[in-house]
């Protein structure tokens, strides 16, 4: 609810004065203000972001660690969840064969 305002809406901003910043800087001032983002990666930028956003936005410490101990919470759900139901599985099959076995030898072997 917090990020609505900035997710659901689209944003234009005017940079001109930031783009012509760079013709008027100094020689000596192009080293300490560089206006150049050439070389400016956004994936990094992304992952930033979602640290800033997790640590001030959500109250959350240590975002990267908790997603992975969460993870690996899931992952052993998911395993222990296919392990029961496999169990339960056979066994049916094998409870299944027993009474039925009785019960097609009674039917049918004793005419």
């Amino acid at each position: 609810m917090k990020l609505a305002p900035f997710t659901l809406n689209g944003w234009i901003f005017e940079n001109d004065n930031f783009k012509s910043l760079h013709a008027i800087l100094k020689p000596e001032d192009v080293e300490t203000f560089t206006v150049d983002y050439s070389d400016f990666v956004l994936e990094k930028r992304f992952h930033e972001v979602l640290d800033g956003v997790s640590m001030y936005l959500v109250k959350e410490k240590n975002f990267q660690e908790t997603l992975d101990k969460r993870l690996y919470n899931l992952k052993i759900k998911f395993y222990l969840h296919l392990l029961v139901m496999g169990f339960l599985a056979i066994s049916s099959l094998f409870i299944l064969k027993m009474f039925a076995g009785k019960y097609i030898y009674k039917r049918y072997m004793n005419i």
